[in-house]
C-alpha cells in the first residue's frame, strides 16, 4: 500500500482511511474502486454511519468495506461515549478475526486475556483471534478499527433490521453476534 497522506493529529493513515472528522460523516457510502492495484481516498462527509449501543451512542463509520479489499479484511471509525465498555459485562472474542485499533483520541482500557492495557492517541492495540477481550474508556474517544477478515460492518447491517425490541432480547442478540463472530464469554471477571 501507498502512504497518501499525514493527517492532523500527527498520525499515518493508508489509502481509504484518510480524511475524517467525527462529527462529519453521513450516510453516503463510500465510493471506493475495488479494481486491484486501485488506491481509493474517502474524504470527511463520506462513509456509512451506523448507530448503535445503549440509546445509539456508540458511532461506527465504514470508511473500508470488505468489497474493496477482496474480503480481506474492512476498516471502521468507532467513536465511543464516556463510560463506554468494561469489563466483565463485555468481555467476548472473535473466533475467526483479528482486531487492530489504532487509538485517536481518549484513553482507553484494553482487558486482553489476563492482561490490562492501557492506551491512547496514537497508540496501536492489535487483538489476536480467540483472545478474550474487552475495552472501556472513561473519557469517551474514537479508534480506527482493521477486522481482518471482516464481519463488524455485516453485523451492524443485520442490527439495522431488528426492532428496538429484538435488539433489546439478549437470544436474538447473542444469535446474531455468533452468526457474525462476535462470541461473548459469560462468567468474565
Amino acid at each position: 500500500m501507498k502512504i497518501i497522506k499525514q493527517n492532523s493529529l500527527g498520525a499515518i493513515f493508508i489509502g481509504a482511511a484518510l480524511g475524517f472528522s467525527i462529527s462529519s460523516y453521513s450516510d453516503s457510502p463510500p465510493e471506493i474502486d475495488a479494481s486491484a492495484g486501485h488506491v481509493s481516498v474517502v474524504h470527511a462527509g463520506e462513509g456509512v454511519m451506523f448507530e448503535t449501543g445503549p440509546g445509539g451512542r456508540i458511532k461506527v463509520w465504514e470508511k473500508v468495506p470488505s468489497s474493496a479489499t477482496g474480503g480481506a479484511f474492512e476498516v471502521i471509525i468507532e467513536e465511543h461515549f464516556a463510560g463506554f465498555g468494561g469489563a466483565p459485562r463485555n468481555v467476548h472474542r472473535h473466533p475467526e478475526s483479528s482486531e487492530t485499533f489504532y487509538v485517536i483520541r481518549g484513553d482507553y482500557i484494553w482487558r486482553l486475556g489476563d492482561e490490562v492495557i492501557e492506551a491512547g492517541p496514537g497508540d496501536f492495540v492489535h487483538v489476536p483471534a480467540e483472545t478474550h477481550h474487552s475495552l472501556h474508556t472513561d473519557t469517551g474517544g474514537a479508534v480506527v478499527m482493521v477486522y481482518t477478515p471482516p464481519g463488524i460492518v455485516a453485523k451492524q447491517e443485520a442490527m439495522k433490521a431488528l426492532t428496538p425490541e429484538q435488539r433489546g432480547d439478549r437470544a436474538i442478540m447473542r444469535e446474531l453476534n455468533e452468526k457474525h463472530g462476535h462470541v461473548n464469554v459469560p462468567n468474565a471477571e
